[in-house]
């Protein structure tokens, strides 16, 4: 887990792609990590993109791939030793074994790209990553916000816990990481009300709902000795979130990826929506 000592950076040489660079910079310096950059393509796909490819035999347009990847990964990471990887086939196959090949222990990832990795990032195999790989899985803002500009390093973090029983880990994890950056840390988590109804007042329903969860988070942080201003949202997990980051003028969240809850857990489906509508990236663990 953290510290990370291998990190895996996903590329598709998109705008996308480029944006992360400084926060994966960040994380291998921040914990003196290995760097490991993989590109995976589809050569069928590229020359039907590009008709002129087609007249190209296949060894001279796979290096005129690895010449795009050293390029890219002179001018970003100049200064930095790393292990670049280029495989042909879809990043859905690429991805894990390249993280069982290497050992990886984090995964980085932009949001969306072009071509394979478009598909990936915005389609079925992006719950396939998230799902089912056995490392932290970072990612980056899946659209620019507006009003919100999360920093480098960072300096102050949410952390979100569910009700699932892998809430004390994901909360010691964040403490962790945020005392390595010396951030601030806050504690979200969000309670889903049952729906409004005109024959019956839920009031008394909603208040106990919120107690019930406040108590159980205060006995958790004094159990587990961690860091962390507590704070209960009411509504969706994505939308109470969203406030979170925006109250603490968070630069990254922490959150968990629902391992507790088996293969087809609900809680998948509430960390797609997050990581998709969070105003700063996701560190899923």
């Amino acid at each position: 887990m953290y510290p990370f000592k291998r990190i895996l950076f996903a590329t598709d040489f998109s705008a996308a792609s480029e944006a992360i660079v400084p926060h994966v910079k960040e994380m291998v310096r921040q914990n003196l990590a290995t760097l490991v950059i993989v590109h995976a393509f589809d050569p069928v796909s590229a020359m039907f993109t590009d008709p002129s490819t087609l007249v190209e035999a296949f060894p001279v347009f796979r290096r005129s791939v690895e010449k795009r990847m050293e390029k890219f990964a002179h001018d970003n990471f100049p200064d930095q030793g790393k292990e670049l990887v280029i495989t042909e086939g879809d990043p859905a196959d690429v991805i894990p074994n390249t993280i069982e090949r290497y050992g990886v222990d984090l995964l980085m990832m932009a949001t969306h790209g072009e071509g394979l990795f478009r598909r990936m990032l915005l389609g079925s195999v992006t719950s396939k990553m998230l799902h089912d790989v056995n490392c932290a899985v970072w990612t980056g803002v899946h659209e620019a916000p507006t009003g919100h500009s999360p920093c480098l390093p960072y300096k102050s973090i949410v952390c979100a816990v569910s009700s699932d029983d892998e809430a004390q880990a994901i909360w010691k994890a964040a403490d962790s990481f945020a005392n390595s950056y010396g951030a601030k840390l806050s504690v979200a988590h969000t309670v889903e009300m049952p729906a409004v109804s005109w024959d019956v007042d839920l009031s008394p329903m909603r208040q106990q709902m919120l107690d019930m969860a406040g108590d159980r988070l205060a006995l958790m942080k004094n159990q587990l000795g961690v860091a962390g201003e507590v704070k209960l949202y009411e509504g969706s997990v994505s939308i109470g979130l969203q406030q979170a980051v925006r109250d603490a003028e968070a630069d990254l969240v922490i959150t968990g990826r629902g391992h507790a809850q088996g293969h087809f857990s609900r809680f998948m489906s509430h960390l797609y929506a997050i990581v998709r509508d969070s105003p700063c990236p996701v560190l899923s663990i």
